[in-house]
């Protein structure tokens, strides 16, 4: 099986300039996921249609989180371990457990009972209400679409808030774990997002992004398992050497990292935001 995956991969094109080193790639693929990937991949990264479409866009989920954690506006790093991750050019929003994201998800049922019950609310208060009220609907419906279409059990999830024109870098996310699966839906206004996939060896503890081959540039909503999300190896060490080398008998794992706007490619100037759900895989699909 192994020998159908490696003659694929050879045949993708490099990823050109680094994205380490900071240079726009030559070029990324124009095709997405469909009829791309050989049977052992297109189980590990593929379209969810099917998935609930995210209400809300940039501009709303940044005010719906920065009225329980106001420091969304002005940078702090004073959540740093709580519910806010702050980056050079992007936000982390947690939700879920208290231990994960410092109470984000209780305060915000419990302001949601609150307002629920009150026969007056403010202007403001009514504005991040209706918005609250949109996004745990949706938050509630995905729940369902995970466990019944994907045998997923949703356990934390993210939304990653990109600045005005973000630019990224491949990355693996090694957070993940064995029969892990994670949905990407992006924001609404941001379905067109590019979202890049890039094959490469593991080489004591990093990516090697200057011989990373281009898997595909997918949009819209996407699931991915722990391989395609970066957290597994895609082939054992020994397999296939993607360098110019082709030192085979010697190669490190191979991993696949992605990119949400990659090198090359832009957030828009009104910035953008995708949803992110981590589930673990808890027996046979049911479609």
């Amino acid at each position: 099986m192994h020998s159908v995956v490696v003659a694929f991969l050879i045949g993708l094109d490099r990823s050109g300039a680094s994205p380490q080193s900071h240079s726009p790639l030559t070029h990324l693929p124009g095709h997405g996921l469909d009829s791309l990937l050989p049977a052992r991949l297109d189980s590990d990264i593929y379209r969810a249609d099917g998935a609930p479409s995210c209400p809300l866009d940039y501009r709303q989920l940044k005010g719906l989180f920065g009225w329980f954690r106001p420091t969304l506006f002005v940078g702090s790093t004073g959540d740093r371990f709580g519910s806010l991750i702050y980056y050079a050019n992007n936000v982390t929003v947690q939700i879920g457990k208290p231990a994960f994201d410092g109470g984000l998800m209780r305060k915000m049922k419990a302001q949601f009972r609150e307002w629920d019950q009150a026969e007056k609310l403010g202007v403001r208060a009514t504005y991040v209400f209706r918005l609250l009220e949109l996004f745990m609907f949706y938050y509630n419906a995905t729940k369902v679409y995970l466990l019944e279409e994907h045998s997923t059990k949703l356990t934390h999830t993210h939304i990653q808030l990109y600045n005005p024109d973000y630019q990224g870098n491949a990355h693996l996310d090694q957070r993940l774990w064995k029969s892990t699966r994670r949905l990407l839906v992006p924001a609404r206004g941001d379905e067109a997002r590019p979202l890049a996939y890039y094959v490469g060896n593991w080489k004591s503890g990093r990516f090697d992004l200057r011989n990373a081959r281009l898997l595909a540039l997918a949009t819209g909503a996407i699931m991915m398992t722990d391989v395609g999300a970066g957290g597994s190896a895609l082939l054992p060490a020994g397999v296939v050497d993607l360098g110019h080398a082709r030192d085979d008998a010697h190669a490190a794992e191979v991993h696949i990292a992605h990119a949400p706007y990659p090198l090359g490619r832009t957030a828009p100037s009104r910035g953008a935001a995708t949803v992110v759900f981590s589930g673990k895989y808890v027996g046979m699909d049911l479609g």
